[in-house]
């Protein structure tokens, strides 16, 4: 904030040094992850009776698998057909990137040709010098006893979307397809892919799905009409967004754009203070602990959308207000900015 080095090492400040790790920006990716599910994965139901059909007992957890390839015949994707620029119509983020600092880029080498190993995955064994640790302490399955169904609910949802842009990644057919409608719609941004060390490429994945809503209905209604293979057009049924998983996205989107804000202003490309990231979170608590009716929710809507707001209240209380150590910051911050007369 401007001052000099020896006002950072005042007693107090080093007590705020000490007590900080893990950052806020760590706090906010768990409040994120955990609070709304973001990679929960829903556990496999054991087959209830043996007269079911197999056809229908469907694992959740397969919506994003990758153990099946998924691409084109080869008749319908011959090597002698023309390239164009489809290749770049979805664009993957690498794990080890910040998701903050991508561009996206639609200037690509129109002959490139995307294949199946477009999707780049996370390393079994990644060396210890380049792991991310971003990705520690974020929940991956629920507490039976304690677990909400709609956090199960929308990891579910978001694996049908990663699935998705894996999916037309991988088909050359669905990717000109994309391309022509793009042009059609007049959308110029490209479908990327999120990574679990990131939370805010979740939300960019969930704000692009919403972008490319009509492109994908329409690739729902016409999949059998677009030259796919009987794998592939399965698949599509599989994942096949419904209006209630539209209605959750859009308020995904909603609630997500507050963290982004807050991200910005503590990520240190605006110069941040410890008191405004303090801010920050008191402003984020505000709004989840509010009652009052959001623009852009329906009436219909509302028990839902307090429902993930509560949800993510008790993860901010979790990381910043019941922790003793965060309450240990507050009071210092609180203590510092009285005596420099804030």
């Amino acid at each position: 904030d401007g001052r000099s080095f020896d006002d950072m090492r005042r007693p107090g400040m080093l007590k705020v040094f000490k007590y900080l790790a893990p950052g806020v920006a760590h706090r906010l990716q768990l409040v994120v992850c955990n609070g709304l599910g973001i990679w929960i994965r829903k556990k496999p139901t054991s087959s209830s009776s043996s007269n079911t059909p197999t056809t229908l007992n469907i694992d959740s957890n397969d919506i994003d698998s990758d153990k099946e390839d998924y691409i084109d015949d080869l008749q319908t994707n011959p090597s002698s057909s023309t390239p164009d620029d489809s290749s770049n119509s979805i664009e993957l983020l690498d794990e080890s990137f910040d998701a903050s600092n991508i561009v996206l880029n639609n200037n690509l080498d129109p002959n490139i040709i995307a294949n199946e190993n477009f999707v780049v995955e996370e390393p079994d064994n990644p060396p210890i010098d380049i792991m991310n640790n971003w990705s520690i302490d974020v929940i991956e399955e629920l507490n039976s006893l304690a677990g909400e169904v709609i956090q199960e609910d929308i990891g579910v949802l978001l694996n049908k979307c990663r699935s998705m842009v894996k999916l037309l990644s991988k088909s050359s057919i669905l990717m000109n397809y994309v391309v022509t409608l793009k042009k059609q719609f007049s959308i110029c941004r490209s479908l990327q892919l999120d990574c679990k060390n990131g939370w805010s490429s979740t939300y960019h994945l969930v704000e692009f799905m919403l972008l490319y809503k009509r492109i994908i209905n329409k690739i729902n209604s016409e999949k059998h009409d677009t030259g796919l293979n009987k794998k592939q057009t399965n698949k599509i049924s599989l994942i096949e967004l419904d209006q209630l998983d539209w209605k959750m996205l859009e308020m995904l989107d909603i609630i997500l754009k507050l963290f982004v804000n807050a991200a910005n202003i503590i990520s240190g490309c605006q110069y941040p203070t410890i008191g405004v990231a303090y801010f920050s979170i008191v402003q984020i608590r505000d709004f989840l602990d509010d009652t009052k009716p959001v623009v852009g929710i329906s009436v219909n809507d509302v028990p839902l959308f307090m429902r993930l707001k509560y949800l993510l209240l008790k993860q901010i209380e979790k990381y910043f207000i019941e922790n003793d150590e965060q309450s240990l910051v507050k009071h210092l911050v609180s203590k510092i900015l009285k005596s420099w007369d804030w």
